[in-house]
């Protein structure tokens, strides 16, 4: 389908009949085609609602209607989530005041901009291009490539406009330090900025999972830690979803304990500890390399011998968040439902 965005960008060159240079703020219109189809060619693939209105979420920028749905539709592919405008979703008309770019990159005034592209929908003709005299400078042709990049991501489904996104996840939240709670909600990790101390992924049908691993780190605090699980989920269809979830979760948080601490002047620590700690560091910058069954195996039997490790060299604390996470990664990389092997290929277990 054929439709024309508006966009904005900048110019800056000398005002005719005079030696004044200038800066202004042009909008035009970019003939654009977007793929479309219809609703059929496009099945939902995964679905969920809202448990409660006070319910942890971040999400609701994709949901439709007053039960908070949001729909994951799968297209030659890829997964696509809907466009809305206060839970309604949003149609052909309206999307050229909605399919806006990134203009961060591109100007020092990216809110000028981002303002000149929507008055421009309403308003065309109200920024024109200058009649500057000799040599100019633009960012038009950058600009341009960077909104037809982000329309390459769209689709029109029956009249209503989707675009393209990541797998949905399940997120587990934890925050033992504040309000000792754990939340578990759907969600697009693009969108995603962490809020909360750690958090966990989980594939969108393996919400029996993330419950039992959340039971198993609320063990560790030795308090009541409440655990609330933001949405309902309906359709979550197996074939069509990864299993990168557990790699990923080892390899960051990993990272993470290795960014954190532990390294220590060699001539201050026993020749276990510098061992641990060696064999630790190395698994972790190959794991970040190469992924696959036997490297995450090797990153957390190491990791969880280093956590091991420097439990003893700290005096062996009570409470050791660093090795409880090390420790539980282990348990959920020992008991994944899936066949050996088979997490980074999309082999659900039969």
């Amino acid at each position: 389908m054929h439709i024309r965005l508006p966009y904005a960008f900048q110019v800056t060159g000398k005002v005719q009949g005079t030696r004044r240079m200038d800066r202004v703020v042009v909008a035009d219109l970019l003939p654009i085609n977007v793929a479309s189809a219809g609703l059929l060619d496009a099945p939902v693939r995964i679905s969920w609602t809202r448990s409660h209105d006070h319910a942890y979420n971040f999400f609701e920028d994709y949901a439709i209607g007053d039960d908070g749905r949001v729909d994951v539709r799968t297209f030659n592919g890829n997964f696509y989530r809907p466009l809305t405008n206060a839970g309604t979703p949003l149609d052909v008309a309206s999307a050229t005041e909605r399919v806006l770019i990134d203009y961060q990159p591109h100007s020092d005034k990216p809110q000028e901009l981002a303002a000149a592209q929507v008055v421009a929908t309403q308003f065309p003709g109200r920024y024109p291009r200058p009649t500057f005299a000799g040599e100019t400078l633009s960012n038009e042709q950058d600009i341009v490539q960077a909104l037809t990049e982000r329309v390459e991501g769209l689709l029109i489904l029956d009249g209503t406009v989707w675009e393209r996104c990541p797998e949905p996840v399940l997120v587990i939240e934890e925050d033992f330090f504040r309000n000792p709670s754990i939340f578990i909600s759907p969600g697009f990790l693009d969108k995603y900025s962490p809020g909360r101390d750690k958090y966990f992924t989980f594939a969108m049908d393996e919400l029996d999972q993330a419950l039992a691993f959340a039971n198993g780190r609320t063990q560790t605090q030795g308090e009541e830690v409440e655990i609330r699980v933001s949405a309902e989920i309906h359709i979550a269809v197996p074939e069509v979803l990864s299993r990168y979830q557990l790699a990923d979760d080892a390899v960051r948080h990993a990272f993470e304990m290795q960014r954190s601490g532990g390294a220590v002047e060699l001539n201050r620590a026993s020749p276990d500890y510098i061992r641990a700690w060696m064999e630790f560091s190395d698994s972790v910058a190959a794991a970040h390399l190469t992924q696959d069954d036997a490297g995450i195996q090797l990153l957390i039997d190491a990791w969880v011998a280093f956590a091991e490790e420097k439990h003893e060299s700290d005096g062996a604390p009570d409470y050791d968040y660093g090795l409880g996470i090390a420790q539980s990664m282990q348990a959920r990389f020992a008991d994944r439902t899936m066949e050996p092997g088979a997490i980074f290929n999309a082999q659900p277990k039969r």
